[in-house]
């Protein structure tokens, strides 16, 4: 383990090695941040600064800093940026009123996945458009619990630790020459990269989707939408 001092003198911990929950590849290094469980995570992994928003920011410090984006991204924004740039919505209700999220929402109540969205720990939730959910939806013929099970495991891949909008990823692109890749809150790895001028991303099977609207920032993370389903079974 190494300590990195944010800029706003918060000690962040980060873990160097091959696999973590945030893993930035290149042909020379590894660079990674080190995940905490999607349904586990302590308290006092984040410092308590006695608001939401100094949490988000800190955790986006340690993010960024992993993402080897320059250091002046993660500075806490003033009154009036702050208020602007964050709602006040946690993900769970950004998902449930988003124009096109609605299917997701619904499949993490479906999963018991969605209470993970209203506390205070911060994620990115890639979301699927609502007609690539409901292809999904049925999963076949399967047992209602084993759907479910199976439904769990799709989504948590579209689970990123931390608050990242599309600018931060795409600023990581740029300054590692052209992808990067981040662990997800399940088992796999999303890739991303610019094709033009859009942001897409693809999983370990080669399934791509396109960065499809603006993201919502939540109190507790970020919303970014995509156009498909990734990380099938």
């Amino acid at each position: 383990m190494r300590s990195i001092m944010c800029p706003m003198d918060i000690e962040i911990a980060i873990a160097t090695g091959p696999m973590h929950a945030i893993a930035i590849a290149t042909d020379t290094s590894i660079r990674s941040i080190q995940p905490l469980s999607l349904s586990s995570r302590p308290s006092s992994y984040w410092p308590e600064r006695g608001s939401i928003m100094h949490n988000r920011t800190v955790q986006r410090c340690a993010l960024l800093l992993a993402l080897a984006v320059p250091a002046g991204a993660c500075s806490d924004s003033g009154p009036d940026e702050a208020e602007a740039s964050v709602g006040n919505e946690t993900l769970a209700a950004a998902l449930a009123d988003g124009d096109d999220t609605g299917a997701m929402s619904e499949a993490l109540q479906e999963t018991g996945l969605a209470q993970i969205f209203d506390g205070s720990a911060a994620y990115t939730v890639l979301a699927p458009s609502d007609a690539s959910i409901d292809a999904i939806a049925g999963l076949g013929d399967m047992p209602e619990v084993d759907r479910n099970a199976v439904l769990a495991a799709i989504l948590r891949e579209h689970v990123l630790p931390g608050a990242l909008t599309p600018e931060d990823i795409e600023n990581a692109i740029e300054v590692q020459d052209g992808q990067v890749s981040i662990q997800t809150m399940g088992d796999g790895m999303m890739r991303f990269a610019m094709q033009g001028d859009r942001l897409t991303v693809t999983d370990d099977n080669g399934r791509t989707a396109t960065v499809s609207g603006a993201p919502v920032l939540a109190s507790n993370g970020v919303v970014i939408p995509i156009d498909a389903v990734l990380k099938q079974p």
